[in-house]
């Protein structure tokens, strides 16, 4: 995630042995190690609009939850503590709220809570994952089988807006950012939300095709991405003796 300033990164990596949360400038020069959780997962940073905190998710107790912390440091604030799944954080454009997924409902759906903490707030009714307000504050954009949707603050007035078979999105300005990468090279699109009209800016080398290895954002100027290249795969074959009793 690329902070609002544009000069500086957050982003995830095992290097210390467990997923957490690092710091670096823009050039990836400098990295710093933010977050200590040692849990088994740990990821999605997103900078707050004003880009002191940073909202990321955790498997801290074999579920996830949704955390906050200082882009200085210290320790983080655990905002959800419910026995569901509560991941891939997104700020509101005021700072105030924090929405994220979660399938305490029963169906992954979009949810918020309050930056100091407290009861979340159901926001989408039939199904969403990933999710972006809108620049005015007035609307959401989500994705849900296979499209991207927007809708009002509350989820109502619900309308699909655009195809997305690629998985990696965000907005940029008034437009889409889409990167497909399940294709070879990776193609990369631009959805004009004013115009509705698609445009292929150009491809991307990504590498091959792994999951654990979606990173990707737009920077607030809207003129770079930044994405996770998958260098290489390895795998070995095994053998079990005696596998029959």
């Amino acid at each position: 995630a690329v902070s609002p300033d544009g000069s500086r990164i957050a982003f995830g990596s095992d290097r210390s042995g467990s997923f957490e949360i690092y710091l670096s400038g823009s050039d990836g020069s400098d990295p710093v190690q933010l977050t200590s959780m040692k849990a088994p997962d740990t990821g999605t940073p997103r900078w707050s609009p004003d880009g002191k905190q940073i909202a990321f998710d955790s498997r801290l107790e074999g579920h996830s939850d949704i955390f906050v912390i200082s882009a200085d440091g210290g320790s983080p604030r655990r905002l959800t503590t419910e026995a569901y799944d509560n991941m891939v954080p997104s700020w509101s454009r005021d700072g105030q709220w924090i929405y994220f997924n979660s399938d305490r409902s029963g169906i992954p759906q979009i949810w918020k809570v309050p930056i100091q903490g407290g009861a979340a707030v159901q926001v989408t009714k039939k199904g969403a994952f990933e999710v972006y307000e809108a620049l005015n504050g007035k609307s959401l954009y989500y994705s849900r089988q296979g499209a991207i949707w927007r809708s009002d603050l509350t989820g109502e007035n619900e309308t699909r807006v655009a195809d997305n078979p690629a998985g990696r999105w965000g907005l940029c300005g008034e437009a889409i950012c889409f990167l497909d990468d399940n294709v070879s090279p990776a193609q990369f699109y631009v959805f004009d939300l004013t115009t509705g009209r698609r445009t292929r800016p150009g491809t991307l080398d990504v590498g091959p095709n792994a999951w654990a290895a979606a990173g990707y954002d737009v920077s607030p100027d809207g003129r770079w991405i930044i994405y996770t290249r998958v260098d290489s795969l390895e795998s070995d074959i095994m053998m079990v003796e005696n596998f029959r009793q």
